[in-house]
């Protein structure tokens, strides 16, 4: 942008402050040079950022330009008005990302992060520093291991229990199994967890010890009732446990009094788990054709 200096100040200001004596209303937008005249320091930082330099092209609009792409139409903050102008550490984090996603569809597609656990809770500012040079790619505040540590602070308790892989030992970072932006598969994973399982561990995924233990394949109701999520960590409810059980595990609330359909189409399918002696809970005798599947 060409500025005209007139006694010290942009002929734009002069400008502006005459049509304030007038009465007219000055310019909304005023353009990154006025915000750098007072913001001295802190500017310097963000105009020697590559992203800062994306932002200051001229083929932009006035609102998707240099400082006022983020903060809004700096006419009146300029003029006297302080309070006048978006900032950010008062926006609720909703507001703050829309206006990153204004310019990161691309990147970051709109649907999927707002569909995702973070976009009420986490602004882009907290990951991403825009305002200071990062040594880091994408503008990172913190190392990727470490992205989640400050909100996720059970992560380790997790490890031990071995519901998690560790990250203490920098062997793993939490993007390479995890989509931070958005996905649609549970808990922001880049894969349904058996697939991501596989893409380090190949064919040999360490097993737990139950596994080895002689009929497991057909006896380990007892073994996952109540540890379902843990069973998911490795095994993908439609393409692994449906195959054998055909009916949804664990099963809805009232599959209790509404289990008759999917018993008469699968009968054997609930002998795997279940026994004669319990559906004699309920029913006076085995009702067909469960009974007739029973050995």
């Amino acid at each position: 942008m060409r500025l005209v200096w007139q006694a010290g100040l942009p002929l734009m200001l002069l400008l502006a402050v005459a049509g304030s004596q007038t009465g007219a209303a000055p310019a909304a937008y005023v353009g990154t040079a006025v915000c750098l005249r007072c913001h001295i320091d802190y500017a310097r930082q963000w105009a020697a950022l590559d992203h800062s330099k994306a932002m200051a092209a001229e083929r932009l609009p006035p609102e998707k330009r240099g400082c006022e792409a983020c903060h809004g139409p700096g006419g009146a903050h300029s003029f006297g008005q302080r309070q006048q102008i978006v900032r950010w550490r008062t926006l609720p984090p909703p507001e703050a990302n829309g206006v990153c996603l204004a310019c990161h569809q691309e990147q970051v597609p709109a649907a999927l992060w707002r569909a995702g656990p973070h976009d009420q809770k986490v602004s882009c500012d907290q990951c991403h520093a825009v305002h200071r040079k990062s040594e880091r790619d994408k503008l990172l505040r913190r190392p990727e291991g470490q992205d989640c540590q400050p909100c996720h602070q059970t992560l380790a308790a997790e490890a031990a229990a071995k519901r998690h892989h560790t990250l203490a030992d920098g062997a793993l970072t939490c993007d390479m199994c995890h989509a931070f932006h958005g996905s649609r598969e549970p808990h922001l994973l880049k894969l349904p967890q058996a697939a991501g399982c596989g893409e380090c561990h190949g064919e040999d995924v360490p097993q737990p010890e139950s596994h080895g233990r002689a009929g497991f394949k057909l006896k380990h109701g007892g073994d996952a009732k109540g540890h379902q999520d843990e069973c998911r960590m490795c095994h993908d409810q439609v393409s692994f446990c449906d195959t054998c059980h055909a009916v949804p595990l664990p099963h809805p609330p009232d599959f209790a009094t509404e289990h008759k359909e999917a018993c008469q189409k699968q009968p054997a399918s609930c002998l795997k788990c279940h026994d004669e002696a319990y559906c004699k809970l309920c029913h006076e005798a085995v009702p067909a054709p469960v009974g007739k599947a029973a050995p």
